[in-house]
C-alpha cells in the first residue's frame, strides 16, 4: 500500500527560534517511540525478528508550531485530525532463524479497527538537550497534554491525556554517574486502547513481559548507577564512551479506572488509590560502553525468576 507525507514548514524570526508548519499524511505510525530508537529497533528486527513497536495506520493532517530558546526552553502546540486503523502483521522475514517471533500488531481498540480523533496537543520542556547546569549535575523536565474530548472525535472515544517526566543526572564521583527518570501520566474519559499507558519490557520495566501492565494512570521510575573509568576531560561524563558496569532498579504502577459519567466519591479512582506496595519492581545489571551494552533484568514480583537478556544500542533514557 502506498504511503505519503506532504508538508511545509518555515522558521521565523532573526534567530530562527519559531517554527510553523503543516502536513498531510497517510503513514504507518506508532505510540512506542519512547521505548527504543528507530535504528536500534530496525537492527533487531532485521537480524533477530524482534520488533518492539506496535504499529497502526494514521491518515489525516496536522498543523503545528514550536518555539525554542537558545538552550533551556521549548514549547510546542499542534492540531491534528486523523483516522487511525489497525494494521495486520505482513513481515515474517529475518536474516537469522526460520520461524519468526514477530509480534502481531494489536487493534487500535478491542471494539473498533478504525477511529477518528480530533486532537489538540501541548508540550513544554525545560533543558530538552540535557545541558549541564553544574559541573557534576543536571536535570530536565517536560509536561504535555493531548486533548481529544470534543465533538469532532468519535463519540465513543473522547478523552484527555496528560503526562510529565523528570530526569536527573549526577556525577557523584569520577567515573560514576547516577541517573534517575520519573514519569507519570493520566487519562480522563474513554481513550482507545492504543492511546493508553503500557509498562513492561524494553524501555520501561526491563524484567517484566512486554506491555504486561496497562491502564489510564501510570507511574514509572528508572534508577541507574553507572561505574566506569574516570576521564581527565572535564564535563564529559554525560557522554563518556568508556567501558562501564550498570546497576538498575525499575519500578512501575498502572491502573485501569475506566470512564465514570458521574463521579463517585466512595469509589477510589486515579492516583488517589495508589499504594507503594502495588509497585512492580525489576532489578538488574549491565556491562557495556556508550555505543552498546548487555543487560540482565529480574522481576522481583508477579512473575517467575527467569531473567530477561537485553542487547541495547540506545540508553534507556
Amino acid at each position: 500500500e502506498w504511503e505519503y507525507a506532504l508538508g511545509i514548514e518555515k522558521l521565523l524570526g532573526v534567530n530562527k527560534r519559531l517554527m510553523i508548519g503543516g502536513e498531510f499524511h497517510r503513514a504507518t505510525s506508532t505510540e512506542d517511540y519512547h521505548r527504543t530508537g528507530l535504528i536500534e529497533n530496525s537492527l533487531t528486527s532485521f537480524f533477530a525478528s524482534y520488533d518492539f513497536l506496535d504499529y497502526h495506520e494514521m491518515e489525516g493532517f496536522g498543523l503545528y508550531t514550536v518555539y525554542r530558546t537558545d538552550r533551556w526552553f521549548e514549547a510546542a502546540f499542534s492540531y491534528n485530525r486523523d483516522t487511525f486503523r489497525s494494521l495486520e502483521r505482513n513481515t515474517t522475514y529475518s536474516l537469522f532463524g526460520k520461524s519468526s517471533p514477530y509480534r502481531l500488531n494489536p487493534p487500535v481498540d478491542q471494539f473498533s479497527d478504525e477511529i477518528d480523533l480530533d486532537r489538540y496537543n501541548f508540550s513544554f520542556s525545560f533543558n530538552p538537550k540535557n545541558v549541564l547546569l553544574a559541573d557534576r549535575f543536571t536535570f530536565a523536565a517536560s509536561v504535555g497534554a493531548e486533548l481529544a474530548d470534543n465533538s469532532s472525535s468519535d463519540e465513543n472515544y473522547r478523552y484527555n491525556k496528560y503526562w510529565s517526566q523528570l530526569k536527573f543526572f549526577y556525577n557523584f564521583e569520577p567515573g560514576s554517574v547516577l541517573r534517575w527518570r520519573i514519569k507519570a501520566g493520566g487519562i480522563s474519559g474513554d481513550a482507545p486502547d492504543f492511546k493508553k499507558f503500557y509498562l513492561g519490557g524494553i524501555g520501561t520495566l526491563r524484567g517484566s513481559p512486554y506491555k504486561y501492565f496497562q491502564g489510564d494512570n501510570m507511574l514509572l521510575s528508572n534508577l541507574e548507577i553507572q561505574f566506569g573509568r574516570s576521564s581527565n576531560r572535564p564535563g564529559v561524563w554525560m557522554r563518556d564512551y568508556n567501558m562501564h558496569i550498570l546497576l538498575f532498579l525499575d519500578s512501575g504502577w498502572t491502573q485501569e479506572t475506566g470512564m465514570l459519567s458521574i463521579p463517585d466519591p466512595e469509589q477510589n479512582s486515579g492516583f488517589s488509590s495508589f499504594n507503594f506496595s502495588e509497585l512492580q519492581h525489576d532489578a538488574g545489571f549491565g556491562l557495556g560502553t556508550g555505543a552498546f551494552r548487555f543487560e540482565i533484568a529480574w522481576p522481583l514480583k508477579e512473575f517467575d525468576t527467569e531473567p530477561a537478556l537485553w542487547i541495547r544500542f540506545n540508553p534507556t533514557f
